[in-house]
């Protein structure tokens, strides 16, 4: 009920209903004890002299007088901001942060009018509000502060205004008044700053902790923080620092600094951020441009259920609306090369023209009979969509946001809403042609996405081969004797039934969900009529006979298996031969039997020259330069490949230059003498090391 129980006290008392945050506290001998950043203690155990209550009540009572005397416009602060949840703008400030004067018209100004393209209007309110917050003053509709003694600064003289700090409680009944909801953000919950305490929370939620297993959490975030194991910050700054003790309440961390230290300590979860847990939006109208979702201008009224039809949506982008505007922080872009460029309002005025020239035409045209109305209704939304311009986008982020607030059930009703008239959707049903008009000049857009997520490093067959089996589990699959229609389906749409994709609503490089549901179609009425086990090959092979669209790698894939069986008919005869002839030790690559090593035994042996164990098979399987000590190729990435050890040696010590070059052959050496599951390939290594020390002693 009472803002402040302590003079000069400029941080509210937090309650939460169980533990008050207190900066200051009076002893019984009547000393006034301030602390930063302050502390939790018992609600029972808050003692106050009745003299101060008495005067924190005779201002509530003020208060109450005044309000009667304005009538019902003038408002008492909420603590909960139930009343502000209808307000259009707001403003965001830390809990215990005071508000600069001399920032507050940019502050109100830039929460009215955010986006760079109200820039002339931000500017007018900018400068008109410099004289208005004066007189807010003069009418003690604000209460500016002295920010050393927190003081009431009674004169409003706008030099001694500029120096003056406001309360953000204060601030809020003016704000209000302006359609501006002020919202305060507790200390240290983030999004990138944390309090200790309330990090472990976070990570305990995002776990499924239970509270003893929390508490846990907790007091070994502590115990690393006062051991300086985990970086911890002070709160002004957001500096890393070494404070003497570290108080869960107070210092900050980050997502980084918490997940350096779980790293360190081998934990098996990490703490997402909000960035991780909230995924790149999915679907047939989502383009990805410089890493960011998109969604073409000509997706809009598909996507929202024709409730921002096209002609709405090139006068909102205009600002030419009235009271009901929308996408009023949206802004279009076009590409120019690789640049996104901003469309400015007044490009959209030719548009807008040609919809409203459009739609005269069909009234002319059609008479107003009803059946004749829905003829041209029909007619308008078949065509109005591509007078759009082709290749233009918003960002997926920034339309979503708008969108929420637009169509929230604070700002418009439905007499009899449906399901979805409020919802995005982003895998709207539309047949291929106008498909085709949303994503006009968008297949750059999406080549790009592809060849960065979907495109194997090589043409090579064979490391194709290995991309695939990496990235789908294809080797898995085609191996199975008996696929079902829609895992087949899936497959052939470059999407992994055991990755749990949604192939009703994802768009890859060469295929649509449209394609999905033709392919799947066509399986199942195969598997109805002809019932039987079918290979992953076996539905290739229909679709194929079909001409069915599927994607190509499946046919790139499938040439792959069909080289790999040649070579491996190719290394059974080699094998037969080299059984009957003996060959020399250095035309040997696979030991006398012709077996190597595992990627696992390669990461055993040869750590550390120069690589470590972890990232072996990796350098394994992406590493051109080590192929040729590679006796056969495995699955997944050639995590299961053989390899010839003497081979790989020799190409290690190669690759060496100056003197680190007889220090590497040294350290093989010994490698190859101390270690018995060396011993087959050792006299093959004998001939390099003989080779390579001759060579040394030539003249």
């Amino acid at each position: 009920m009472v803002e402040m129980v302590f003079a000069g006290d400029i941080q509210r008392l937090e309650f939460d209903g169980a533990q008050p945050f207190v900066t200051m506290v009076r002893t019984q001998d009547g000393r006034l004890l301030k602390t930063q950043p302050g502390f939790h203690i018992p609600l029972d155990e808050l003692r106050f002299k009745r003299e101060e209550i008495e005067r924190a009540a005779s201002k509530f009572r003020d208060r109450e007088t005044m309000k009667k005397l304005d009538g019902p416009s003038s408002e008492l602060p909420n603590a909960d901001g139930g009343a502000d949840e209808k307000l259009p703008f707001s403003v965001y400030v830390q809990e215990g942060e005071l508000i600069d004067f001399a920032a507050l018209p940019h502050i109100v100004a830039k929460a009215m009018y955010p986006a760079d393209s109200d820039l002339d209007q931000y500017a007018v309110t900018r400068l008109n509000l410099d004289g208005e917050l004066l007189d807010a003053v003069q009418q003690r509709e604000l209460i500016v502060r002295s920010r050393s003694g927190m003081g009431e600064i009674k004169w409003a003289v706008p030099r001694l205004l500029e120096g003056g700090v406001l309360l953000p409680i204060e601030l809020r009944p003016y704000l209000r008044k302006r359609g501006i909801k002020l919202v305060l953000l507790p200390h240290g919950s983030g999004p990138k700053y944390w309090t200790i305490e309330n990090a472990a929370g976070a990570i305990a939620q995002q776990e499924g902790m239970h509270d003893e297993a929390r508490g846990s959490l907790l007091d070994a975030m502590m115990d690393a923080a006062n051991a300086d194991d985990m970086t911890v910050r002070d709160p002004h700054t957001c500096l890393p620092s070494r404070p003497k003790l570290v108080r869960q309440f107070y210092e900050l961390v980050t997502h980084e600094d918490v997940n350096s230290w779980l790293g360190r300590n081998d934990a098996p979860y990490r703490w997402m951020s909000e960035e991780l847990a909230n995924p790149v939006p999915q679907g047939p109208v989502v383009v990805m441009v410089d890493g960011r979702a998109a969604l073409p201008v000509r997706s809009i009224p598909y996507i929202t259920g024709w409730g921002l039809a096209p002609d709405e949506i090139a006068k909102n982008l205009a600002r030419k609306t009235d009271a009901f505007a929308r996408m009023q922080h949206t802004v279009a872009f076009h590409l120019v090369g690789d640049t996104s460029v901003k469309m400015q309002p007044v490009e959209w005025d030719a548009f807008a023209v040609k919809l409203d020239a459009f739609a005269a035409e069909l009234r002319a045209r059609l008479p107003d009979a009803e059946p004749a109305d829905q003829r041209g209704y029909a007619e308008w939304r078949q065509k109005a969509v591509g007078l759009l311009p082709a290749g233009v986008f918003v960002w997926f982020d920034e339309f979503e946001r708008d969108h929420r607030t637009d169509f929230s059930v604070d700002t418009v009703s439905f007499t009899d809403e449906r399901g979805g008239e409020r919802a995005l959707n982003l895998a709207p049903y539309m047949d291929a042609d106008t498909l085709a008009v949303v994503l006009e000049d968008f297949e750059t857009c999406h080549q790009r996405q592809g060849a960065a997520s979907t495109q194997p490093p090589s043409d090579d067959l064979i490391e194709f081969r290995a991309w695939c089996d990496a990235t789908l589990n294809a080797s898995d699959w085609w191996a199975l004797s008996d696929l079902q229609p829609s895992e087949a389906a899936m497959l052939l749409c470059q999407q992994d039934p055991h990755a749990a994709p949604e192939p009703e609503k994802t768009t890859t490089s060469e295929t649509t969900p449209l394609d999905y549901r033709k392919l799947l179609r066509a399986f199942e009425d195969l598997a109805k009529s002809q019932p039987g086990p079918r290979a992953l090959s076996d539905w290739h092979q229909h679709a194929r006979a079909g001409k069915l669209k599927y994607h190509g790698w499946i046919d790139r894939y499938a040439s792959a298996m069909d080289q790999h069986g040649d070579m491996e008919s190719e290394k059974e005869a080699d094998s037969r031969e080299m059984q009957c002839t003996p060959s020399a030790a250095s035309s040997r690559t696979s030991g006398p039997h012709g077996e190597g090593i595992t990627t696992a035994q390669v990461a055993a042996i040869f750590d550390a020259l120069p690589y470590s164990a972890e990232n072996w098979p990796k350098r394994l399987s992406d590493t051109k330069w080590l192929k040729p000590a590679q006796v056969a190729l495995g699955a997944a990435g050639g995590a299961t490949s053989l390899w010839c050890p003497a081979k790989l040696a020799e190409l290690i010590h190669g690759r060496e230059k100056g003197p680190a070059k007889q220090k590497t052959l040294e350290a093989l050496n010994r490698r190859f003498r101390s270690n018995p599951a060396l011993a087959p390939w050792r006299d093959d290594w004998d001939e390099h090391y003989a080779m390579f020390n001759d060579a040394d002693e030539a003249p």
